[in-house]
């Protein structure tokens, strides 16, 4: 009887503890389902975390050779990365944002072409993926992947100088891809003299002008003084940062990195 009496009593604490849990999960979506309803009512972005890759990916993608893939991104994972979106999203006109961007896609892993990514973006949405800060996948770094995925997405849609870009570069200088070529290397967003020399903020602004240009402008929205400090230095990344300004000035003149 004793036996039978402490496995019952086993089971009743198993099942309170399993029904206190459903609980908090549940209220945990229901607060981040009023947060993400809040962003879409201030920005007009929609906000999914809820993966399926026919959910998130277009057809195209989940077919080779892109193969796109993800994962879920835990709960409290989401909680954190909502607070960095509306800043992200506060730093562009209304306009901007309702011309440009409709989704943002959360994960905790992401998978194009075989190759593991930070973040990427489609014709009006970003996927930003998130390892957790015990991975590197700070607040500031994760700010400045969406700031910098965006920056794709205004350079596709306006005219980008790309000529007066390049003439900021080495006469001989040549990106050296996409950008998938660097993914896998070792230290990506470091940076040296020589780089800064160069007019290349970190290391993978090499791989393309795109992500040439996504660099220069992930720090003009998140390190704008220290852009400007290097500026004083380097005067390639003066040259870039100040095409950076001009074409987000373009895109609206209501955009202020004073």
């Amino acid at each position: 009887m004793r036996t039978a009496s402490r496995v019952l009593l086993a089971l009743l604490v198993l099942v309170a503890v399993l029904t206190l849990a459903r609980r908090a999960i549940a209220d945990e979506r229901a607060e981040i389902e009023a947060t993400i309803g809040s962003l879409r009512s201030k920005y007009n972005v929609q906000v999914h975390y809820v993966y399926s890759a026919e959910h998130y990916f277009p057809a195209r993608w989940r077919k080779t050779p892109i193969s796109a893939r993800g994962r879920q991104l835990a709960l409290e994972e989401v909680t954190r990365l909502l607070p960095i979106i509306d800043r992200f999203l506060s730093a562009y006109p209304k306009r901007v944002l309702s011309d440009n961007l409709a989704t943002i896609y959360l994960l905790s892993e992401l998978y194009l072409y075989d190759k593991s990514y930070g973040a990427t973006n489609s014709q009006s949405g970003l996927y930003i993926k998130s390892e957790g800060e015990r991975k590197g996948f700070s607040d500031s770094f994760l700010l400045q992947r969406m700031h910098s995925e965006f920056s794709s997405i205004l350079m596709r849609t306006h005219n980008f100088p790309e000529e007066d870009w390049r003439m900021a570069n080495a006469a001989d200088f040549e990106y050296r891809g996409a950008g998938r070529e660097m993914l896998g290397e070792t230290d990506l967003y470091g940076q040296t003299c020589g780089l800064l020399s160069q007019g290349f903020i970190v290391k993978y602004a090499q791989s393309s002008l795109e992500n040439d240009f996504n660099m220069i402008s992930s720090w003009l929205f998140t390190d704008r003084d220290k852009l400007r400090h290097l500026g004083r230095t380097y005067p390639r990344i003066k040259a870039k940062t100040e095409l950076a300004i001009e074409f987000y000035k373009s895109v609206d003149d209501r955009f202020d990195f004073r």
